[in-house]
């Protein structure tokens, strides 16, 4: 079980293969399961009101059509997992990959991430 960063969510699921490392492209083929948070949905509805990516349909449906891949599942977002993010050891502006990095360690799972700065959080194992 991997959990993936939205970034990661976005390229794999919109077939933008060459946007992920070769080692990333490896894992999320072998891996069985896919985790996301649904942290990552709000950060993609964040993108599309912005402008900032073009998923060519609507963001929720988007998400329901990745959410059918069987090997994907939906992790839950506690009030642990949360208030966990705001005292991890290592600090990040983006309280959406603080969340993130406070899911995988809560859920003792790596997250898959191009972001430098998640990679340096000192509980955090990263794949990249």
């Amino acid at each position: 079980m991997i959990l993936l960063d939205t970034h990661v969510w976005i390229f794999y699921y919109s077939q933008q293969h060459k946007r992920l490392s070769k080692k990333a492209i490896e894992m999320l083929s072998r891996e069985p399961t896919l985790l996301i948070s649904p942290i990552s949905g709000w950060e993609l509805a964040e993108l599309g009101l912005k402008k900032r990516i073009d998923l060519k349909m609507d963001v929720g449906r988007w998400i329901d059509l990745t959410l059918k891949d069987p090997k994907l599942e939906l992790l839950d977002l506690s009030m642990d997992i949360l208030v966990s993010s705001v005292f991890l050891e290592a600090k990040h502006k983006d309280p959406a990959d603080r969340i993130l990095a406070a899911t995988a360690i809560f859920n003792n799972i790596p997250l898959i991430t191009a972001d430098k700065k998640l990679h340096q959080f000192p509980k955090l194992k990263t794949i990249w």
